[in-house]
Parts: C-alpha cells; structure tokens; sequence
C-alpha cells in the first residue's frame, strides 16, 4: 500500500484523529492492521497509534505499548470497528 493510501484510509474512520502524521486510535475504535506478502499474511491487532514516516510506518500495540515498524509495501488492509459499550452476547 502506498503511504497516500494509508493516510487517505485512516482519516476515513471515525474515530482516528490525525495530527501532521500522526494517528491517534481513541479508545472506542478497534483498529487491525493486516500485513502480507506473497502466500503469507498476518494481522496487528488493536493499534493504538499509527505514526507515517517517510519509507516506514510505525504502530504502536493498545495492550503492551510495543512498537512494530514495517515497510508500506507490507500494509494490505486496515480494518476498524467500534467498541460496544454495556451490551454482551452470549458465546459457545
């Protein structure tokens, strides 16, 4: 993915405020980026924070605070959700 795509892509969701280059995920937004090559693929759950350098992009993990950095050719998708406060359904 391009970083203009990225960009274009993140300050779509709501929920996602943008400062110069900086993304910030509130709290009430689930956001998972999912990254790949050729026959493989895996996905960064529950980013907090998405910083778009010039050849990189940096995400920063909700739950631990790590950092991963990767390469925009490695970003394939991005999706969000929001968080359901006070409502839980029952589960197997």
């Amino acid at each position: 993915m391009e970083r203009s795509s990225l960009a274009k892509i993140l300050a779509d969701i709501p929920g996602v405020e943008n400062k110069k280059d900086d993304y910030q995920v509130s709290a009430e937004v689930r956001l998972d980026v999912h990254l790949g090559d050729d026959g493989q693929a895996m996905t960064l759950n529950d980013v907090a924070q998405l910083t778009l350098e010039d050849h990189f992009v940096r995400m920063v993990s909700r739950d631990d605070e790590s950092r991963h950095y990767f390469e925009y050719d490695s970003v394939v998708g991005v999706s969000a959700r929001s968080v359901s406060r006070g409502s839980r359904r029952p589960g197997f």
